[in-house]
């Protein structure tokens, strides 16, 4: 060694001196025949650049890969953790099979049986012929692309026994207010299996199973809805075993029920009014007067239901029309909000009809508009005149 790095220095050294020989024998070189010589080179030049341009574009790029864990087949154990979720791969080669590579196609497949049954950790250092391909069915780095370098450069993976638990699936919470009703909390059910058995590190299933964890599902919103009802909604476990869970297991299908209307209140004294194109030349009247008319709907939105907000209507036109202008017509109710729709509902008015009659206007008897007659003064009589007293007599007196 010692050998071969004095040689190295004796040569650095020398270098100057090399050089100096190899410029003067390029002078010799052209002043011999220089026209031929100089042609020669630049010819030389010209072919260097032409194959350089014909050549392909080496290039460089970096790619981060997806870390997946192999199962360990024929183990009672399971890789629990990872340190890299993904690692970085550096590539050297053709630009356009650089290019080629799609990133998301790739996984870098980590994992094996432990050789002792006391291991708990395995190191792994990641190369290339750990990448593969998510569908298998083509060589993962393409011939001819190098794989430099990976970060990290190496991957610890912790080994724990795995263990299976069925897991409860919860109710799910319930948003919102139906439109009519409530939702019976207490029977709501769900279709299908009740619990879901989960296969995994013994550290993570069994301490979540022995906590009494729940598979919670999605809320569900009850907001539009006036009866019972079926949906399917997602599963919602926690973090840590939802790589464990099988994605048709992700989906259960619930039953919401609601029960019919909960509260129904009659609001009374609601005006009948008469609809009708009079022109002037009848008079509608109406018996009863007033109806009662029965809402239902939710506790919270049935405060709603008052006299102001509910209109009931009767015919004129079909009174007018009937024999003797008069019949007994049905009252029809409308909430004056249209709104309420959503959270109320009328029912019939009590009594359902009322007698309409139609009356022609006596045109002899003076209208509202014909001026009144006028009132003649008449003097109010006088009281009569009060009698007054006669003087009295005076008596002369008597000698």
């Amino acid at each position: 060694m010692k050998t071969l790095a004095a040689s190295f220095l004796r040569r650095l050294r020398r270098t100057p001196t090399y050089a100096a020989i190899w410029l003067r024998r390029l002078g010799k070189w052209l002043r011999a025949d220089p026209a031929t010589k100089l042609g020669s080179l630049l010819l030389a030049v010209l072919l260097f650049l032409f194959l350089h341009r014909l050549s392909p574009k080496i290039d460089t790029r970096v790619i981060r890969i997806p870390v997946e864990p192999d199962p360990l087949a024929g183990s009672s154990k399971i890789i629990a953790n990872i340190t890299a979720t993904e690692v970085k791969a550096t590539l050297r080669g053709r630009a356009d099979q650089l290019q080629a590579i799609n990133p998301d196609d790739l996984r870098l497949r980590v994992g094996s049986v432990p050789k002792r049954p006391d291991e708990t950790e395995l190191r792994v250092t990641p190369r290339r012929n750990l990448i593969q391909r998510t569908d298998g069915v083509s060589r993962a780095i393409p011939e001819g692309v190098r794989v430099l370098s990976f970060d990290p450069d190496e991957i610890t993976l912790t080994i724990e026994e795995q263990c299976s638990r069925d897991f409860i699936i919860a109710m799910p919470e319930i948003l919102g207010t139906p439109i009519l009703g409530t939702v019976n909390t207490n029977a709501i059910d769900i279709l299908g299996k009740h619990e879901i058995t989960v296969t995994g590190p013994s550290n993570i299933v069994a301490h979540l199973y022995d906590n009494s964890i729940r598979l919670a599902t999605a809320p569900v919103d009850v907001s539009n809805s006036s009866q019972s009802f079926e949906e399917t909604v997602d599963l919602i476990p926690p973090t840590a075993i939802r790589p464990y869970i099988d994605e048709q297991d992700m989906k259960v299908r619930v039953r919401i029920p609601i029960d019919d209307e909960t509260l129904s209140i009659p609001v009374s004294n609601v005006l009948v009014n008469v609809a009708a194109i009079a022109n002037g030349e009848r008079i509608f009247t109406c018996s009863p007067t007033s109806v009662i008319v029965t809402v239902s709907g939710n506790k919270t939105n049935i405060a709603a239901a008052n006299v102001t907000n509910i209109v009931a209507l009767v015919s004129g036109n079909e009174a007018a029309a009937a024999e003797g202008g008069s019949a007994e017509l049905p009252v029809r109710v409308f909430f004056r909000n249209p709104g309420l729709y959503t959270t109320l509902r009328l029912h019939e008015a009590d009594p359902p009809t009322v007698s309409v009659r139609a009356e022609t206007v006596d045109r002899s008897l003076p209208s509202p508009e014909d001026p009144k007659p006028d009132v003649l003064f008449v003097a109010p009589e006088e009281p009569p005149a009060a009698e007054t007293p006669a003087p009295e007599e005076t008596v002369p007196d008597q000698p």
